[in-house]
This record gives C-alpha cells, sequence and structure tokens, in this order.
C-alpha cells in the first residue's frame, strides 16, 4: 500500500519533469531563431557623386533704383502702377510746372537784360582799346625815333673821338716801332760779316759730334749692347732649364714621400720667377734690332741737318746783302710813320661836327617824350571801363546759370525712367504734393521703385562652417517655395568676405546669379539654393552609412559567408548620401549599411545586446566623416 501511493508521485514529478523538459526546449530554440539576424546591404557601385552645400535666401533683381523729384510740387500725371514694364526713358509722372516754368522765363528775362549790358561796355572798351593805343603807340614811335637819333649821334660822336684817337696812337706806335726797326736794320748791317763766319764755324762744329756720334753708334755702343743682352738672356735660359730639373726631381721625391709638399711649391714659385726672367730677357734682345735701327737713323739725320746747317752758314755772304737793303727800307718806313701821324693828328676838327648832331637829336627826343606824358593820360580809361565790363560779364554769367538752373527744375517737371525694368511699388498717387530730393531740409519722397529683372540673383546665407569650399564660378541649383516643381541653374558671383553673425550664429553671404527661367521668379521669392562645391565622375562609391573610422582609419564591413568583415578603406568625396572609395574595395562587393534587422517575432532592428555594429554610431554617419 505504501509503495503504491509513493510511486504515483513519483510518475507525477517524472511527467512534470518531461513536460517542463519540452516548454525548455522549445524555448530556448525559439529564443534562438530570434537571434538569427539579417543586414542591410548595398553594392559598390560606379557612379557620380556630388557634394553640395545648402544656402537660403531671397531672389532679388540685378539692381533696384528708387524714383524721386529733383523738383517740389503736385503730381498732375502718373503713368505706371505696381507691375508694369518701363524702358529707359519711359514717362513715370508730371509735376505741375507752372512756377518752375515762371522762374525760368524771369530768369531768361535777367539774362538777355545782363547779355545787352555786356555787349554795351564792351563795345566801348573795343573803341578805347583802338583810340588811346594807337595814339600812345605813334608818341611812342617818335620817342624811339629820336631816342635812335641820339643814338646816332652818341656812336657817331663816339666812333669818332675813338676813330680819331686810335689813328693817333696807331701811328705814333708806327713811327716808334719805324725806328726801332731802322736801329736793328743798322746795328745788323754793321754786324752781318762777323755773324756770317760765327755760324761757319758753329756748323762745322755740329757735323764733327753729329759724325763721331754715328760712328760710336756703329763700332762700340751697339756691338757692346747685344753682346750684354745676349749673355743676360743665356744665363736666364741656363737659370730656367736648371730650376725645371730641380722641380721635377721635388716632385718625385715628395711622390715618395722624402720632402714635404711645401718644397714642391716652392720649387713651383722659383720656377715661375725664373721663367719671368727668361722671358723678359728675351724680350729686350729681340726688341734691341728696332731700337738700335731707330738709334742709328737718328743720328745719321743728325749728320745731315748738321751738313745742311753748314752749307747755309757757308752762304752768309747773301744775309749780308738782305741786311743792306732791310736798312733802306726801315728809313723809308719811318718817313712814312711821320706823315701818317700828323695827318691823325689834323683829323680832330671833325669830332665838334658830331658833337653840335648829338645836341640837336637830345632836343628832338625831350620834345617827343612830353607828348606822350600827355597821351598817356588818357589810357586810364579803359582800365575803368575795363572793370565794368568785368562786373557786366559776372553778373551775365550768374544770370546764365540761373536759366541753365531753371531749365533743368523745369526739365525735372517730367519724370522719366532712368532704367528699364519692373515697377516694384508705387509710393504716391496723381495729386500728391511732394517735395524735391534735393532740398536742404530733407531727401524728398520716393515716387516709384524699379527693379532691374533682367537678371536675377538669390542672395543666400551659408554657415560658417560651410563657407570654406564655396568659391566665385561654382554651379548651384536654385529652389524656391512658390514654384516646388521647379529647380533653377546657377553659379556663384559673389561671396561676401566679412561674415554676419545672426543669432549667435555667423554667416556668410553668397550671391548666385539665376542663369535661366527668370520670368518665373520675382523679388523677394523665399529660395534655396545647393551650392556644388565638388564632383566626382564614374567613380566607385558606397552609401555614407557604409564606412565608418575606428582609432583614426575609415572601414567599411563587407558581407562574407552572411558575416560581415571590418575591411580598410581610404574614403575620398563624401556628400550626404554617397561616398568615394578610393582603394579596399571593388565594383560589385556588398557592404554592411548601418542599421541591421533581426529576424525576430518583435520586428526589433539591431544586433543582439543593441546597438550598431562594429561601434557605428547612432545615425549611420562615420566617426569625423564630413558630409
Amino acid at each position: 500500500m505504501r509503495i503504491g501511493k509513493l510511486r504515483r508521485p513519483l510518475v507525477g514529478l517524472a511527467v512534470l519533469a518531461i513536460a517542463a523538459g519540452g516548454v525548455y526546449y522549445h524555448y530556448h530554440k525559439q529564443k534562438a531563431a530570434e537571434r538569427e539576424v539579417t543586414y542591410r546591404t548595398a553594392p559598390v557601385e560606379r557612379r557620380d557623386v556630388t557634394k553640395t552645400v545648402l544656402a537660403v535666401g531671397v531672389v532679388e533683381p540685378l539692381t533696384t533704383v528708387e524714383v524721386k523729384a529733383n523738383v517740389a510740387g503736385e503730381i498732375v500725371q502718373l503713368a505706371v502702377d505696381r507691375g508694369d514694364e518701363v524702358a529707359v526713358g519711359d514717362l513715370i509722372a508730371r509735376i505741375d510746372p507752372t512756377e518752375t516754368r515762371t522762374t525760368y522765363d524771369k530768369a531768361k528775362a535777367d539774362l538777355d537784360s545782363a547779355l545787352g549790358k555786356v555787349r554795351e561796355v564792351s563795345a566801348e572798351l573795343r573803341r578805347q582799346r583802338t583810340v588811346v593805343p594807337a595814339q600812345v603807340a605813334a608818341s611812342t614811335d617818335a620817342i624811339q625815333t629820336a631816342e635812335a637819333k641820339v643814338r646816332q649821334a652818341q656812336s657817331a660822336l663816339s666812333y669818332q673821338r675813338r676813330s680819331t684817337e686810335a689813328q693817333i696812337e696807331r701811328y705814333r706806335e708806327a713811327l716808334v716801332a719805324a725806328k726801332a726797326r731802322l736801329e736793328q736794320a743798322k746795328a745788323r748791317a754793321e754786324a752781318q760779316p762777323e755773324l756770317t763766319a760765327a755760324s761757319v764755324k758753329q756748323a762745322q762744329a755740329e757735323l764733327q759730334s753729329a759724325t763721331q756720334s754715328l760712328t760710336r753708334l756703329q763700332q762700340a755702343t751697339h756691338p757692346q749692347e747685344r753682346a750684354t743682352l745676349k749673355s743676360a738672356l743665356e744665363a736666364a735660359r741656363v737659370a730656367l732649364e736648371r730650376d725645371k730639373r730641380s722641380l721635377d726631381r721635388q716632385r718625385q721625391l715628395n711622390e715618395g714621400g722624402f720632402v714635404a709638399k711645401q718644397e714642391v711649391e716652392n720649387s713651383e714659385k722659383q720656377l715661375a720667377d725664373t721663367q719671368d726672367r727668361y722671358d723678359s730677357a728675351k724680350a729686350s734682345y729681340d726688341a734691341l734690332g728696332a731700337k738700335q735701327s731707330t738709334e742709328l737713323k737718328e743720328a745719321e739725320a743728325r749728320v745731315e741737318q748738321a751738313a745742311a746747317a753748314l752749307k747755309a752758314a757757308q752762304l752768309g755772304d747773301v744775309d749780308v746783302r738782305v741786311a743792306q737793303r732791310e736798312l733802306e727800307a726801315a728809313e723809308a718806313d719811318v718817313r712814312q710813320a711821320q706823315a701818317n701821324l700828323d695827318g691823325a693828328v689834323a683829323g680832330r676838327d671833325q669830332d665838334q661836327q658830331r658833337l653840335q648832331e648829338l645836341e640837336a637829336a637830345r632836343a628832338s627826343t625831350k620834345e617827343s617824350r612830353s607828348q606822350l606824358r600827355v597821351t598817356r593820360a588818357g589810357e586810364i580809361q579803359p582800365e575803368v571801363t575795363a572793370q565794368q565790363l568785368a562786373q557786366a560779364e559776372a553778373a551775365a554769367l550768374k544770370a546764365r546759370a540761373e536759366v541753365e538752373n531753371a531749365q533743368k527744375n523745369l526739365g525735372y517737371t517730367t519724370i522719366v525712367a532712368p532704367r528699364g525694368g519692373l515697377v516694384l511699388d508705387k509710393y504716391v498717387e496723381q495729386g500728391t504734393v511732394v517735395s524735391s530730393s534735393r532740398s536742404a531740409v530733407g531727401e524728398g519722397p520716393t515716387l516709384v521703385t524699379i527693379a532691374d529683372v533682367s537678371r536675377m540673383f538669390v542672395l543666400a546665407e551659408v554657415d560658417e562652417t560651410d563657407i570654406e569650399g564655396v568659391a566665385l564660378g561654382q554651379p548651384a541649383e536654385v529652389e524656391v517655395d512658390a514654384l516646388p516643381d521647379a529647380t533653377f541653374p546657377g553659379t556663384v558671383t559673389q561671396v561676401y568676405p566679412k561674415g554676419t553673425e545672426v543669432e549667435n550664429v555667423t554667416i556668410f553671404h553668397v550671391r548666385i546669379e539665376v542663369t535661366d527661367g527668370l520670368d518665373r521668379l520675382k523679388p523677394e521669392m523665399t529660395a534655396e539654393a545647393s551650392i556644388i562645391v565638388a564632383q566626382a565622375k564614374n567613380v566607385l562609391a558606397v552609401p555614407s552609412d557604409a564606412v565608418f573610422e575606428q582609432q583614426g582609419k575609415s572601414f567599411a564591413r563587407v558581407l562574407k559567408d552572411g558575416q560581415p568583415q571590418p575591411t580598410p578603406v581610404r574614403a575620398g568625396l563624401v556628400s550626404t548620401e554617397w561616398a568615394v572609395i578610393e582603394w579596399g574595395l571593388s565594383e560589385g562587393q556588398q557592404v554592411v549599411l548601418g542599421g541591421a534587422a533581426a529576424k525576430a517575432s518583435g520586428g526589433q532592428e539591431g544586433p543582439p545586446g543593441g546597438g550598431p555594429p562594429g561601434g557605428m554610431p547612432p545615425g549611420g554617419m562615420p566617426p569625423g566623416m564630413r558630409r
């Protein structure tokens, strides 16, 4: 009884244990199935990759012009409205010209009066300037003629006096000179025979000396000098040969290590000095022939000159006869010089006549100057009239300026478009009284605003972290909120060099010109531009979240046998969607993206344990990777 009762609980326990084991098996089998993970992958493919910078701004026209009134008054006509297209010179508005025209008419009348006064005073001045100068000129000419006669008479008197005294002095000097020549001719006529004999003796002595000098050169000096130079040349040659042999021996000893290099250098220096002495001796010997030939020619020339001098001295009898003729000529010159002097002294009587002519010319000059003083008294009147003319011309100039100003103001009553474009705003209506924009009180109101929409731009803001890659000429794609279905091409035309702080964020303004579709754009539209800062054509690329960094190196997971394998790569250009792979992957390989989807009944994402695989940060971008 006890045994049976005991078996029933044991059987129950066994059944419970078997059931529990089945439940445990099925539970763990289900858990294992839930832990099986599938990965999101993408192929390595060849494509174009473009990196862009986002810029937000507004559409603006090429230029905007505020049209204002240059004169005050009532607007009697307003010819344009908002949205009108205008060309250069088209009518914008008209201002009542009544007051402006009255001002113009008055200014023109004042100008006519001023010009009449100028003509009147100018005519009087011309008359005065014609008559008075003619009278002054006549008196001046008379003075100049009289002064010329005075100068002529003074010159004639002065010349006459100088000429007379010069002749007297010249003839007196000629008489003294003639007497001196007479004394010299007498002395020469007396001494010539003795001079002739002395000249013959001196010429004979000079001939003998020249002949002896020539003989010494030929027989003694030249042979001895040649022998001396030849001996010196031979001695220099022997010394040169000796020093050459000595240098060769010193070089051999130096190569064998028996003497120092200094000894060789000393021998080389000694040989150079000996060579110089040899060259000098040879040059002296070579030049000896020319030198001796020159000396012989000079000695022979002196012999010939001495012989010619002796021959000339021996002809001294001719000089005696010449001296006698010179004595006779000198006596005749003395007689002629005395006669000339007597005639020159007699010519002093003509000076008195020249003096009388000078006094008459001075009296005529005095009379002409008195007449000129009377004439010049009237010269001051043209100066007074000239001052009156200057005042009249100044008044006319002022009146002309007032006419021109009034004429401009009259023209300003018609306001035209300064340039073509679209009328954006209209600030006044017909009948409004406006002030002048040139008034000293204020600038005056704006009538209309005209925008040149022939070219359209986007003035966009770029964050300072992205401005470094933006440059002139880069292409851009522009979208506007008002036209969500359209994209407009553009080009960066200006990058502002200075940033602006907006809500504690520094931004830089970039101006982008829209190059197509301008007819659909309107000023002040909100726009978003994607500036293409870099492009890579036909390159290997993977989605950006397939690349990550660990310890400063880039990796990608390549799916092998169903498992991700980290593979080192080098990423080039990276955009928001794609990363260029420069090496490490091949086209067609499957790479694991940043997230993984598990085959779980609950549909949870991510590998077991939570978080992205391999240390991938949330969001799918590799650490440090630039978009």
